[in-house]
């Protein structure tokens, strides 16, 4: 079970857990490796963004690691409200009683829409 208790700190299993997470994993990287080296969670690109082997299919045995899916676009509804809920409730009902949840991940940028405007002229400081 996580939850963040009242001075802030996230806990898991009632045990103060400060997240350590291997937000891409590196091609050729074991979740064995990065626990290992100090991880204690990654991100799992449950809709396939990344090249790693956990891609789309989240592994059996998380070696004590903790994962938090990614959700990506799925929970913009502005745009195929339909399609992205679908999504969205699916990765829901898949993983929301593993053990090894600790979150859910939003694009965490929602409002970063540089790439659809032009990005205006600065001028240098008097």
């Amino acid at each position: 079970m996580v939850s963040i208790g009242k001075d802030r700190i996230l806990h898991v299993n009632g045990k103060p857990f400060f997240p350590i997470g291997a937000r891409h994993i590196p091609v050729g990287a074991t979740l064995k490796l990065l626990r290992e080296t100090g991880f204690n969670c990654f991100r799992w690109t449950a809709f396939g963004m990344d090249a790693a082997p956990t891609a789309r299919a989240l592994p059996e045995d998380l070696g004590g690691m903790m994962f938090y899916p990614y959700v990506f676009d799925r929970g913009d509804l502005s745009v195929d409200a339909e399609s992205r809920q679908k999504d969205l409730r699916d990765l829901v009902l898949k993983v929301r009683e593993h053990p090894a949840l600790l979150c859910y991940e939003q694009r965490n940028e929602p409002a970063y829409t540089f790439r659809n405007q032009a990005v205006p002229s600065r001028r240098p400081r008097d």
